[in-house]
This record gives structure tokens, C-alpha cells and sequence, in this order.
């Protein structure tokens, strides 16, 4: 229900932002999660765009958030506990 008037204010001429906001739409309902859905789409935002040099834009912040998420799931990932959808309670 909230999700509609937003995609409409992507710009998706930008692949950099609307590859990250297409994964991000996509990863929620299909992982039944939305924080993982977030991370992932925040993650792919960050990869996205540092290689085009859009750091700034990104900043040691984002970058930092980045490396913490990416741990979080690498870590959950070994442990086992990582759940994304596949299996409900």
C-alpha cells in the first residue's frame, strides 16, 4: 500500500539507483523480510556505486554501514541463523 507513490519517484534513467531499488522491491516479498531486503538493497547501492566514483555521495558513513552489513549476514551465514524466508515459524 505505501510502496507504489514511492516507485514512482525513482529515477530509472540512473541505473545506480534504480538497480538497488529494483533488488530492494524485489528482495522484501520474497524473502518475507523487510530488514533484509533493506540491507541487501543498501549493500547493492554501495557496490554499485563506488566503481562509478560516486563516493561522495556515498561517504566513509555509508561505506562503513556497508562493511557492517555485509559482516552481519557473512556471520549469521556461518553461524546458521541466517533466515531470509525459507522457512517460516
Amino acid at each position: 500500500m505505501l510502496m507504489p507513490p514511492t516507485v514512482r519517484e525513482i529515477d530509472w534513467r540512473d541505473a545506480a539507483m534504480a538497480i538497488p531499488a529494483f533488488l530492494t522491491l524485489i528482495t522484501i516479498p520474497l524473502s518475507n523480510n523487510i530488514s533484509g531486503g533493506v540491507a541487501f538493497g543498501f549493500i547493492s547501492c554501495t557496490v554499485l556505486k563506488l566503481p562509478r566514483g560516486d563516493y561522495r555521495r556515498i561517504g566513509w558513513l555509508g561505506c562503513l554501514l556497508t562493511a557492517l552489513v555485509v559482516l552481519r549476514f557473512v556471520y549469521l551465514g556461518s553461524e546458521g541463523q541466517l533466515n531470509l524466508g525459507s522457512e517460516r515459524r
